[in-house]
């Protein structure tokens, strides 16, 4: 495997490998801690559990199309959305890339971006399995993460190297996420909203504090 410019390709041990081609294509490998960057934090996995479509999600990878001959590896961020229901009976999901898809002739033009983790802030939430069929490179077919964390085999070897191996909502990741809601991950109400104050308007509370002249 390789990593963003590096000068080649860095040895790893396949620890779980799913099918290939299949619904949970994708493979859990070990690296040498001494070769690669330290994490800045363990993994946290995701899960739509809405049906509202346009969830932003990114991934960063080294497809064929960005790398030059010489050259230490070429790394592409790429930005899309998540619609719940695309991919819905396969188990699958689908990113609709925001950019423009790149002019490619030879196979793919996201040759070599299979295997790399899409997140949807935080969390992990899909693993790039290939492009999808009949959508000129914008679209990209998606492992789950929820695919992955069902099968028992791959939650064993997560915990063995002390992994959590928890699916949060992404949708309702901030009522959860105590870094974003410390008051209600402590058990304390919000504090009330007062009013503005100003003299001949009225106040009220509905989710933040609206006024207008009465």
């Amino acid at each position: 495997m390789f990593r963003p410019a590096g000068a080649g390709p860095v040895g790893a041990e396949v620890l779980w490998c799913g099918t290939p081609g299949g619904r949970d294509d994708a493979a859990l490998l070990l690296v040498d801690a001494s070769l690669w960057p330290e994490p800045p934090g363990p993994v946290r996995w995701g899960r739509l559990v809405t049906d509202r479509p346009g969830t932003v999600c990114e991934t960063w990878g080294l497809p064929e199309l960005a790398q030059r001959p010489g050259r230490p590896a070429e790394a592409v961020q790429l930005l899309g959305e998540l619609n719940p229901g695309t991919g819905f009976a396969d188990n699958r999901h689908v990113m609709d890339l925001r950019q423009h898809p790149p002019q490619w002739s030879d196979g793919s033009a996201w040759g070599g971006l299979s295997g790399a983790a899409v997140h949807c802030e935080e969390l992990l939430t899909g693993v790039v399995a290939s492009e999808r069929a009949h959508s000129g490179g914008a679209q990209l077919n998606l492992v789950p993460a929820y695919v992955l964390l069902h099968d028992p085999a791959f939650r064993a070897v997560l915990a063995a190297h002390g992994v959590p191996a928890a699916l949060e909502p992404v949708e309702l990741r901030h009522l959860a996420d105590p870094a974003l809601a410390p008051d209600r991950a402590a058990g304390r109400s919000a504090p009330p909203r007062r009013c503005c104050g100003r003299p001949g308007r009225r106040c009220r509370s509905t989710g933040g504090t609206r006024c207008w002249t009465s």
